[in-house]
C-alpha cells in the first residue's frame, strides 16, 4: 500500500473492503461553524464513521505523531474486535487500520516524541504494543507485545526508548521498548510512602514525564483528607524520591501537561480548576508558584469554549 503525497509515509494495514471497519470518515459540507464571542471557528474536515450497519465504534483515545502527519485513534470493543485506525491530517479518507493486536478496549494511543514511525498503544487486555507503522502489514509492523499484566490505564514516552505505564490499580511499570523488557515496576503502595501517604489505597497517580534536568518523574496525589495532596518523586535505580510538593492544590488532579523546555507543568481534575505550576524565579520565592483559573459555576457570563 502506497500513501501519497509525502515519502516514507506510515503505511497501516489496509482496511478490510469487506465491512470497512467503521472507519470510513467524513468531509463535512457544509463545514459546521463553531462560534464564540470572539472569534468564527469553520470546522475543515470531520474524520468519523459511516457503514451500512450503522455500527459505531467508539474511539477512546487519540495522538498525532510528531511530524504532525499521522492521526491515530483507538476504538472500544466492537463484536469482538478493536481498531486502530489512521489518518493523513490532510485527508479525511483513512490510511489503514489495524484490528488483530488488542482484545479489549483500546485506552491509549502515543506516538513516539521524535520518530513518527513508532507507536505505543495500550489496552484493557493488558497489553502494551509497540509498532512500527512504516511496514506493509500489521503484523510486521508489531515489533512487541508487553504484558503488562494489568488494564493500562496511561502511557507515556520518558525518552528515547522507555516508556511509562499507569495501570488501572495505579502501579507504574517503565519498560524498555527496544529491548522488550520491564525496567522497573512501583507498586500503589510504594508510591504512597514516597508522597508521605499512610494509606495506600487513597493514593492515585496522574502521569509521568521527563523533566528539564532529564529525570524521570511520576506525579501522584492522594483522595485522602481534603484531597489537596498532590506531589510529585523522581524514579531512581531502586526506589522514588520526593522531588516537589504542590501545596495550594485544591482538587483530585485527573490529568496534567508538561512542557520541558519552560519546566512549566499544567494540571486539572475534579474541582474544576486548571492550575499552572512554575518554579520561582529566585531561591526566596516558595517552593512553588501556582496560577489558578477557574470558571464561576454561578456566574452569568459563563461562556461556552466552542
Amino acid at each position: 500500500m502506497v500513501i501519497p503525497p509525502f515519502a516514507r509515509s506510515p503505511v497501516p494495514r489496509p482496511l478490510s473492503s469487506r465491512e470497512h471497519h467503521g472507519c470510513a470518515a467524513r468531509a463535512a459540507e457544509p463545514p459546521p461553524v463553531i462560534r464564540t464571542n470572539h472569534q468564527r471557528v469553520q470546522v475543515g474536515m470531520t474524520f468519523g464513521s459511516e457503514e451500512e450497519d450503522k455500527e459505531i465504534k467508539p474511539f477512546e483515545c487519540l495522538d498525532v505523531s510528531c511530524n504532525g502527519r499521522v492521526i491515530c485513534a483507538g476504538s472500544q470493543l466492537v463484536k469482538d474486535d478493536a481498531f486502530l485506525v489512521f489518518w493523513d491530517q490532510k485527508m479525511p479518507k483513512p490510511l489503514g487500520g489495524y484490528w488483530n493486536s488488542h482484545t479489549e478496549d483500546i485506552t491509549q494511543v502515543k506516538f513516539h516524541k521524535e520518530k513518527p514511525e513508532t507507536l505505543a498503544t495500550g489496552s484493557s487486555d493488558g497489553l502494551m504494543n509497540i509498532f512500527n507503522i512504516t511496514e506493509p502489514t500489521e503484523d510486521d509492523a508489531l515489533i512487541y507485545s508487553l504484558n503488562v499484566e494489568n488494564s493500562v490505564e496511561k502511557l507515556s514516552w520518558l525518552d528515547d526508548k522507555v516508556a511509562a505505564v499507569i495501570t488501572q490499580s495505579n502501579d507504574l511499570q517503565t519498560w524498555d521498548t527496544e529491548a522488550g523488557d520491564m525496567l522497573r515496576s512501583y507498586s500503589r503502595d510504594k508510591v504512597a510512602k514516597s508522597i508521605k501517604r499512610s494509606k495506600h489505597d487513597d493514593c492515585y497517580l496522574v502521569d509521568a514525564f521527563t523533566a528539564r534536568d532529564g529525570a524521570h518523574v511520576l506525579l501522584a496525589g492522594s483522595y485522602g483528607g481534603d484531597g489537596s495532596c498532590l506531589r510529585s518523586v523522581s524514579l531512581g535505580d531502586k526506589k522514588l524520591r520526593a522531588r516537589t510538593a504542590l501545596r495550594g492544590n485544591t482538587q483530585t488532579v485527573s490529568c496534567s501537561w508538561y512542557q520541558q523546555d519552560k519546566d512549566i507543568l499544567v494540571t486539572t481534575g475534579e474541582g474544576g480548576v486548571i492550575s499552572v505550576w512554575a518554579r520561582p524565579p529566585s531561591p526566596a520565592a516558595p517552593a512553588v508558584e501556582k496560577l489558578t483559573i477557574r470558571e464561576s459555576k454561578k456566574g452569568a457570563h459563563r461562556h461556552k469554549p466552542y
